[in-house]
């Protein structure tokens, strides 16, 4: 009696085991179900939105070309701008792998940067040029190629021809394996045909021609590793140096450099070496980092200034003009610019660091210094006079001082400016009328703080 009540109970517990795992996997896999079929359905909706943002960049680019008004041009180009921000959105939502997608995400941010660039020079008066032309013509042909392309997936995925994939399953391992093809194998037919068309050669950002900037430091003759050591030994001090060793650099910089780890005498080991690097071409500081520890100062901001100027100058970066100054600690970091005929090269910076202790340079950044300067530019004379720019600049600014600037432009490009400095509601700005054109290229507001003042 006892062994079939055994038997009875035994049955009971495992039926309802069974039961339970039974009704627990049938549970998962419709959960399982339900989200993968929620994944497909953001996907096709963001596909979806993937084309009609294509399609409305090659309708205004169809329009583009006919556009006669400044005021529609802007408006033309800031929805293209806007479409191609989207596209890109959505082309990054989708579960495509980033090598695959890389040469379209490229494209359509060019088309955007390429349209935000010409929507900026018409809003300066500026007429399109035949290349402009010629150019939106391109892409508009190429953004019809790219949504027919697009258009073919949607209906293959539609159909059930081609997968989404597994994305699923390479985050969890929970989704099988599907059959068919890969979305992503048809987008890699999309990146080959993308990768031939030819550079976009623009003002935006993204362009081929400024994403492969040449420094002009590398205009300069080659130095040898030798000739690099001395120079490094010249910027510390000969007196000052234990020893030198080079240390292997190769880097993708824009600036080919040879680097030393060079330990200073009478320093131990707690108060660290100096790492310096020299540009090959040139034989130029680009960057230097003593990490020794800096203790109480016994110098101010004024000396500081002073000993960063002269050190400059030795070190030949003659005509350097310290322009802001902030305090971290004990160290003073110094922000110079160049000066040419008494006009200020902003696109020729150096950062320098000094501490406060006795004055040392620990800190050395010329990268943007080499990069861009020039001994002496050929600059155009303003077209506008001092007097007719200052009625460009907004009312209620309360005008300080007036100078000439060149400052360089987020399209790479240099523009000669006045440079208005001035109070409104106790803020500090400095506005730069262009003083070719009269156009208000830019606004920069001085923040003070704590450790001296900021720009943004």
């Amino acid at each position: 009696m006892k062994a079939t009540r055994k038997r009875i109970i035994y049955t009971a517990i495992v039926t309802l085991i069974v039961v339970f795992s039974s009704t627990f996997a049938i549970l998962m896999t419709l959960e399982r179900t339900d989200y993968r079929n929620y994944l497909q359905s953001e996907y096709s909706k963001n596909m979806f939105e993937l084309i009609n943002s294509v399609q409305n960049i090659r309708v205004n680019l169809a329009k583009a070309g006919v556009v006669g008004s400044r005021e529609q041009s802007i408006v033309v180009f800031e929805e293209i701008f806007r479409n191609a921000s989207m596209a890109n959105d959505k082309l990054n939502s989708l579960p495509i792998p980033q090598e695959i997608s890389a040469e379209s995400s490229k494209f359509i941010s060019q088309i955007g940067d390429f349209c935000y660039s010409l929507g900026t020079s018409a809003s300066e008066g500026k007429q399109l040029t035949e290349q402009d032309y010629a150019s939106i013509d391109r892409l508009k042909k190429q953004s019809l190629a790219l949504e027919e392309q697009l258009n073919n997936i949607s209906s293959n995925i539609n159909r059930g021809n081609i997968k989404w994939g597994d994305i699923r399953k390479k985050v969890t391992g929970v989704l099988a394996k599907q059959d068919g093809q890969l979305v992503s194998d048809k987008f890699s037919g999309i990146q080959k045909q993308i990768a031939q068309y030819p550079s976009l050669i623009y003002d935006g950002p993204f362009s081929d021609n400024n994403l492969d900037i040449k420094p002009r430091i590398n205009e300069q003759s080659l130095i040898s590793l030798e000739e690099g050591k001395k120079a490094a030994v010249n910027i510390i001090g000969a007196d000052k140096v234990s020893s030198i060793d080079y240390k292997a650099n190769e880097g993708n910089a824009k600036i080919g450099s040879y680097r030393f780890d060079i330990k200073i005498k009478g320093r131990d080991n707690k108060n660290g070496s100096v790492i310096c690097e020299i540009s090959k071409k040139g034989g130029k500081v680009i960057y230097l980092l003593d990490s020794r520890s800096v203790v109480q100062p016994k110098i101010d901001t004024a000396k500081a200034l002073n000993i960063g100027t002269k050190y400059l100058s030795d070190i030949g970066y003659k005509n350097m003009n310290p322009m802001y100054v902030l305090n971290y600690g004990n160290i003073a970091v110094i922000n110079f610019v160049y000066k040419q005929d008494n006009i200020i090269m902003y696109p020729d910076q150096i950062k320098l660091k000094v501490a406060l202790d006795n004055g040392d340079i620990i800190g050395i950044e010329s990268e943007k210094y080499l990069v861009s300067h020039i001994d002496n530019r050929k600059l155009n004379t303003p077209k506008i006079t001092e007097a007719q720019a200052r009625t460009k600049v907004g009312k209620k600014l309360k005008i300080s001082s007036v100078k000439l600037a060149l400052i360089p432009t987020d399209t790479n490009k240099e523009v000669l400016c006045y440079e208005y400095s001035g109070a409104y509601n106790n803020d500090n700005f400095k506005v730069y009328i262009n003083a070719e054109t009269g156009y208000e290229q830019k606004i920069v507001q001085i923040i003070n703080t704590p450790n001296g003042q900021l720009t943004m």
